[in-house]
């Protein structure tokens, strides 16, 4: 009886946490131009060319999901497409060393929500 209850009360729990983590909302940010220029800048001066791959004449891009909170702190990055494993990891590794995200109002659409996301392009330049 007791090991039932036990996990009844965890059942109970999991669902709830799933139905919470399902009806939160999350609204997509369109990334504008000047917001891509201040991402590359930023990245220009952190982004580390796999060790591995010979640079050539060729440039790479990573596509990278941010989901992050209202007070703009990242909760999740995601790779949405790479050339490969290599660029995936040093993308993965030059976003989580960004600051905190600062949006406007206007740039977040004035729509209120849980989360927001973005999907950018990390580009690997050749030298």
């Amino acid at each position: 009886m007791y090991k039932e209850s036990i996990v009844s009360i965890f059942l109970f729990f999991s669902v709830l946490y799933n139905y919470s983590q399902e009806t939160q909302k999350t609204s997509i940010v369109s990334i504008t131009d000047e917001m891509q220029l201040e991402i590359d800048k930023h990245l220009d001066t952190i982004l580390v060319w796999p060790s591995s791959v010979q640079r050539g004449e060729i440039s790479f891009i990573t596509y990278i999901s941010l989901v992050f909170d209202p007070s703009g702190k990242v909760e999740s990055i995601d790779v949405v497409r790479t050339p490969g494993e290599l660029f995936s990891k040093e993308a993965l590794l030059a976003c989580e060393a960004m600051r905190n995200w600062n949006f406007s109002s206007q740039i977040l659409n004035n729509e209120p929500s849980d989360k927001y996301k973005i999907i950018f392009p990390v580009r690997f330049k050749p030298e």
